[in-house]
């Protein structure tokens, strides 16, 4: 069984960044200088405790995507997005089979001091709801 999930996750990620030599070399050709400069389509791979689920960054025009694959029904769900300017992104672990944890900071003003803003969120696949923040700290920017 776990050779067989295993499997499942190196087809994933073949897929996902799989392509020939033909392929490859075609594109060298074609792609413009910007394209070697842009962001991957997907990075920050995290496979779940029980290996049934990864859990991966996906680039989608500038805005990025927290993203978990379930390898045993080969569903995508979508868990938060952001532009990684306004609100950034820092990291993300499984605490378990089903609930991620991230790490994410923004930047805020109030009466004209501005603050770093930092905040531990977690999100339940169990359930659809929304990400629930867990605790939140704030330091004033220099």
């Amino acid at each position: 069984m776990i050779m067989l999930k295993h499997a499942l996750f190196l087809t994933f990620i073949i897929t996902l960044f799989g392509a020939s030599a033909s392929a490859q070399t075609s594109l060298k050709s074609t792609l413009p200088i910007e394209a070697h400069a842009s962001l991957a389509n997907a990075s920050q791979m995290n496979l779940s405790p029980n290996g049934n689920k990864v859990a991966f960054v996906q680039n989608g025009k500038g805005t990025l995507f927290l993203v978990v694959f379930d390898l045993t029904t080969g569903k995508k769900r979508f868990i938060t997005k952001t532009d990684n300017l306004s609100v950034t992104l820092n990291w993300f672990d499984w605490l378990n089979n089903d609930v991620l944890l991230m790490g994410v900071s923004s930047t805020a003003s109030e009466r004209g001091v501005r603050y770093k803003v930092s905040r531990l969120l977690k999100f339940d696949l169990r359930t659809d709801d929304e990400t629930k923040k867990c605790y939140s700290h704030r330091t004033q920017v220099a």
